[in-house]
């Protein structure tokens, strides 16, 4: 069996925005009567910046550590704290383009890069996203 829980809350006001999140998932162990667990929360603050740019600031953390969700193969598993600065685009009453720079902090070596199995992950992301 597996129960899994998302908690959110979002605020909106004229010129700033915050959501917080946080996850949670038990799974029953394969042939044992003990149970595996995950977690996760996020906190996003948003600012306008004029009609249609907006400021977004994020952190975030993950934890993993029975490798339910996330295989890592590490004696720990993953657990990992992230943070992020983007700017937002709004292209249509209905869709938005974001910037963002994105970095995450493994307690492990769980990412990988050109030299090897690192603690660090950073990148930059565009996306889209319409609502319908």
């Amino acid at each position: 069996y597996r129960v899994f829980n998302n908690f959110w809350w979002s605020w909106e006001g004229k010129k700033w925005g915050l959501q917080v999140a946080g996850d949670i998932g038990f799974q029953e162990k394969y042939r044992s009567t003990g149970w595996n667990s995950w977690a996760g929360a996020v906190a996003m603050l948003r600012r306008a910046v004029g009609n249609r740019f907006h400021i977004v600031g994020r952190t975030e953390y993950y934890a993993d550590p029975d490798q339910v969700m996330v295989a890592t193969g590490r004696t720990f598993g993953l657990s990992t704290f992230g943070y992020s600065l983007g700017v937002d685009l709004l292209v249509a009453t209905n869709a938005m383009v974001r910037l963002e720079g994105r970095t995450f902090h493994g307690s492990d070596r769980v990412f990988e890069n050109i030299y090897g199995p690192t603690r660090d992950n950073t990148s930059i992301t565009v996306s889209l996203a319409a609502k319908f």
